[in-house]
Parts: structure tokens; sequence; C-alpha cells
């Protein structure tokens, strides 16, 4: 039986060449050695039995010390992105928190939220409606059901829960066209200086 260095040696030489050619190493202590650290990856077959290795081209077999490094690095060292374009900008607002109705400014926008600075600081985990007051049209656009995400004194983050159909294709465009506006803007400016 080899020593502990001496199998995540073949562990490693192993995951380089792959199943197809550890298993062909001719050593019955080796192949030993590989088996027991090992977790197969097989697709179930009908009837529940396990079929073909999931992704032939990674291999039947994988180590699950290495697989668990692996994942838990990569939640260590992925920076956190947002996944929607935050507009910047500065409209009124108008919100309802029950029976109460206050103002505020967005201090900026996507598609699923905003960042509002109220005029009365307001309760992190509370369902709010919001009348946005953007430039585009002459209604305001209305957020039937939100949720307070964040507070920081008067700033809080926003959540869109429920917002009807028109509504939501009205703030989709409103964002789209201030995405490209400021684009354009980023462009001229790098090109004049």
């Amino acid at each position: 039986m080899p020593t502990k260095q001496g199998r995540e040696e073949l562990l490693t030489a192993a995951v380089e060449r792959g199943p197809s050619e550890g298993a062909r190493s001719g050593s019955k202590e080796s192949s030993h050695a590989l088996a027991s650290p090992l977790l197969s990856v097989r697709a179930p077959r009908a009837g529940g039995r396990p079929g073909r290795p999931l992704s032939p081209s990674i291999g039947e077999y994988l180590p699950t010390s290495r697989l668990r490094t692996l994942c838990s690095s990569m939640e260590q060292t992925r920076p956190y992105q947002r996944s929607l374009y935050r507009l910047p900008v500065t409209y009124p607002t108008m919100y309802c928190v029950t029976a109460t109705v206050g103002e505020g400014t967005i201090t900026n926008l996507s598609a699923m939220g905003c960042t509002v600075e109220a005029d009365q600081p307001l309760l992190a985990n509370q369902r709010i409606a919001l009348r946005l007051m953007l430039p585009d049209q002459l209604e305001s656009l209305p957020i039937d059901e939100a949720h307070v995400r964040w507070v920081n004194g008067n700033l809080a983050g926003i959540e869109f829960i429920q917002v009807e159909r028109v509504a939501n294709l009205r703030l989709h465009a409103f964002i789209w066209d201030g995405m490209v506006q400021r684009f354009h803007a980023i462009q001229q400016k790098r090109a004049t200086s």
C-alpha cells in the first residue's frame, strides 16, 4: 500500500492523465489506491442503474478532495458583479408604506430595483409601492409592489417585486436609452481627450 504522499502523487497523475490511462497502469496496488478516494460520476440509465459518465472529457472519476478544494477556492476568489446595469439618475419618486405616503429621490435605477433617498427612513424588509417620476413621459411609472432590501440612514435599496407589464416595458426601454446615451458620452469624451 503506498504512503499518503504516494497516493496524492497517484491522484494528481490520474487526474492529469484521465481514467483510461490510469486504469492501464497495470499495478493492482495503484488501481486500489486510486479507487478508494475517488467519486464516480455517472448518469443514471432508465431503470435507475448507472450508465455512461456524465462528462467523458472530464473523465469517469473525480477526486473528491481536489473537487472540494477547487469549489471552495472558486467561491472565495469570485468577485461580486451586478447582473444588471444601473443607471445613475436623480429623479423624484413617491412611495407608499401601508397608509403613509412619502417622497424621495431615486439615485440609481436598474430594471429590477433602485436606490431611494427617502424623506423619512424606511425599514429593512418593508413592503412598499412606488411611483417613479421619469422624464420620458408625463405619467409616473407605477411599481405595484417593492421590497426594501437594505437601509443606510435615509438611503434604501429597493427591489421591484411586481410591475405591470406595460410599466415594465417602459422601465426597460428607459434604462436601455440611458445606457446607450451614457455609452455615447463616454466615447465622445475619449475621442476628444
